[in-house]
């Protein structure tokens, strides 16, 4: 199977859980179809370390960033404006009219405003949609303005009616993607972990030492551990040290610092603060897909704590693999139980590691998103 593979971004270097799904799949699906990536640039120059890229698939070509036309300006929300690549949008189009692919793949639902609906329909390829997360979801829950999340609504319409066939993060997205469009097709694909890389180290946890892990210039995540440090923490009773350990810190960050609190910023590896925490904390308020660093910190035996909207996507019982709380008192309360009882909380993680890794290899995961694009492909066959 030839697949054109369209992304926003160039899935490198691996500093946020977009572009490690990315790349982690792409690595696996290579070993079961030839997969031609097409991304669009970030502004400035090409990243280092491009040839793990280029040996995760058959082909790599990457485009500049241009600016949107009036017209564009006028119906493109934000978020497709922002990566927009006429480019890239030009060399896709000349692919596609040559017919040589079986399947296309939009790694984000915005990125069916790159192609022409005529140009696409000529070829005759299915087109498999993938959502990292909802976007109206998200760009309501952040605050976009009314304008801009009625035409990210029209796009998701457009490309609901378009494209039969979606990929998405978690059963809940699935689940609020169907109501609104009836009759798609949709397969969930929650994130996953390298568990040649996150394995128990072994070592000796230290005691009351919680972890924020997270792009510390992504606004959920500043949102979630601004309401750790100033909401709940002050609430627990048990004492604690806080790591804030995540690339890119926002200078809204600044004020958290202090004698328990400690914002670490960037590492070349998360491991070792995954392998010395007595827990990692998610108190996420706002979500949308599924998160990848409980995978991970399950994959190493660390306890999680979590909110209901942080663990969504995952396949993890509160109680049995992980603590789920509410945000505010409930999280506190969670903490302090954690903190008061490491030994339950290590059974807890052991359970987690088990199901991790029965259920989230990236290599069983990159299987469904093949049999995806064979659905899409048979489908398109029987018309």
């Amino acid at each position: 199977m030839r697949v054109l593979f369209v992304s926003p971004v160039i899935p490198w270097p691996l500093r946020s859980g977009g572009r490690i799904r990315t790349y982690e799949l792409l690595r696996a699906v290579s070993a079961h179809a030839e997969v031609h990536l097409r991304a669009v640039e970030d502004p400035g120059p090409l990243p280092e370390g491009l040839g793990a890229v280029r040996a995760a698939c058959a082909s790599f070509a990457s485009f500049p960033r241009t600016g949107a036309a009036a017209t564009e300006r006028l119906r493109l929300p934000r978020v497709a404006r922002w990566f927009h690549s006429r480019p890239m949008t030009e060399a896709v189009q000349r692919e596609l009219s040559c017919g040589s692919y079986d399947v296309v793949h939009l790694d984000e639902m915005f990125l069916a405003a790159t192609l022409e609906a005529s140009t696409r329909f000529a070829a005759g390829i299915p087109t498999v949609v993938h959502h990292h997360k909802l976007d109206l979801e998200f760009a309501r829950a952040t605050g976009a303005s009314a304008y801009d999340a009625l035409k990210l609504k029209r796009l998701e319409r457009t490309a609901c009616r378009s494209f039969r066939h979606h990929v998405l993060c978690s059963r809940e997205d699935a689940l609020r993607l169907e109501a609104r469009h009836p009759g798609l097709e949709t397969r969930v694909i929650p994130n996953g972990v390298d568990l040649e890389r996150y394995w128990p180290y072994g070592e000796a946890r230290k005691p009351r030492r919680l972890l924020f892990l997270g792009s510390l210039d992504y606004g959920p995540n500043l949102d979630a551990v601004e309401h750790l440090v100033r909401d709940v923490l002050p609430e627990v009773r048990t004492d604690w040290q806080l790591d804030i350990v995540g690339a890119r810190p926002h200078p809204a960050l600044g004020w958290l610092g202090g004698d328990r609190v400690r914002v670490v910023g960037e590492v070349d590896d998360v491991r070792p603060w995954l392998g010395r925490a007595s827990a990692l904390v998610v108190p996420l308020r706002i979500g949308g897909g599924s998160r990848l660093k409980i995978a991970e910190a399950l994959a190493m035996g660390c306890p999680v704590i979590s909110t209901g909207v942080g663990a969504e996507g995952l396949d993890l019982e509160d109680g049995v693999h992980l603590t789920i709380a509410g945000p505010g008192p409930r999280f506190a309360a969670a903490i302090d139980a954690v903190l008061a009882d490491p030994e339950a909380a290590a059974a807890r993680a052991s359970r987690g590691r088990a199901r991790i890794v029965e259920r989230y290899g990236w290599g069983s995961l990159a299987r469904e998103l093949y049999a995806a694009w064979e659905s899409a492909c048979a489908l398109s066959r029987s018309r």
